[in-house]
């Protein structure tokens, strides 16, 4: 590890796999910091003021408002709408092929400054959650690999790779179901709802290019997979395997948060967007959701594993 390194977590794949889940347990080890998906920070943190995981707006958060100090001399000198636009510059869908492949974006060759302006805003941004939080790690279940490789141009930045992996039909039946995202402070919004067929191409989509970045060795990311079944199974035993594998030198007793019931205890977090769950304080049941066997047309179960049979069986299910 290099000291002079911000050390991220980056929990990358498809929505809808538990990574709300997995980052709130690993922002339970000592030293680590939970901060959701922080690749949506200036437009659902800064402009829209939604709730983040401590259930306060993000304006009225202490823990947001002293990052935001730090880094860019607080909210009220900081111009959200450049930030948003500075990221669609890089931080988008339709760059991840030539951020995977080339490490670079079409404004690259036109020698366009904002591209650079907003992975240094990154990087300043994720130094500022270090400092404010006095920790070690930050755990960002942002996903997208768009915003992974735009934090991997960051010299300043240390990143650990679980690619978290989840059955294509769950995660299907998953995006199919109507649910909050929040619902706080007379505030409520549902999280967006895709159709089965939009869900299993973009499973293969988004998987498929992190899957991409363990071959091609991308900026000398540590990289590990972790299957979503798996983890909810045997939490305790798979967390210390993972993080083991990631070099990340966590004691097997900073897990001690994780029962021999299959339980955890969860704390509070300043989680940015993600799944309600993240709102959840105290002891919880880990068990898999697997409502989609009983729930989905055996039809549409057949027909989404045969749109991501490849990386399904790639991936051992």
């Amino acid at each position: 590890m290099n000291p002079k390194r911000t050390r991220i977590v980056f929990i990358a794949g498809y929505g809808r796999s538990g990574s709300t889940l997995l980052g709130q347990m690993l922002g339970r080890v000592p030293g680590a910091v939970f901060v959701g998906e922080l690749r949506d920070i200036w437009a659902r943190g800064v402009i829209d003021n939604e709730p983040c995981g401590c259930g306060q707006e993000f304006r009225r958060c202490e823990f947001w408002n002293a990052v935001m100090q730090r880094a860019f001399g607080g909210l009220a000198g900081l111009d959200a709408v450049q930030m948003l636009a500075d990221q669609g510059t890089i931080d988008k869908n339709r760059n991840i092929p030539m951020l995977v492949l080339l490490d670079r974006v079409p404004g690259d060759f036109a020698a366009a400054k904002r591209p650079r302006e907003y992975v240094r805003a990154m990087a300043q941004l994720n130094r500022a959650i270090i400092e404010t939080a006095g920790a070690r790690l930050i755990i960002d279940s942002s996903k997208d690999p768009s915003t992974l490789c735009t934090l991997a141009r960051a010299p300043e930045l240390e990143l650990n790779v679980i690619h978290l992996l989840r059955d294509s039909r769950a995660v299907a039946h998953s995006w199919a179901r109507r649910k909050k995202q929040f619902d706080t402070g007379g505030q409520v919004k549902f999280m967006p709802q895709y159709s089965a067929l939009q869900s299993a191409l973009e499973w293969d989509w988004f998987n498929g290019w992190c899957s991409a970045l363990k071959f091609l060795g991308h900026r000398r990311m540590r990289y590990v997979s972790l299957r979503y079944e798996d983890y909810v199974r045997e939490p305790r035993s798979l967390l210390q395997r993972t993080s083991a594998a990631l070099g990340l030198e966590i004691p097997d007793s900073d897990f001690d948060f994780i029962g021999a019931d299959g339980s955890a205890e969860l704390g509070q977090n300043h989680a940015i967007s993600g799944n309600l769950s993240r709102f959840a304080i105290g002891k919880i049941r880990l068990k898999p959701d697997d409502e989609w066997r009983s729930a989905m047309s055996a039809a549409r179960a057949r027909w989404i594993k045969v749109l991501t049979l490849p990386l399904m069986l790639g991936y051992g299910y």
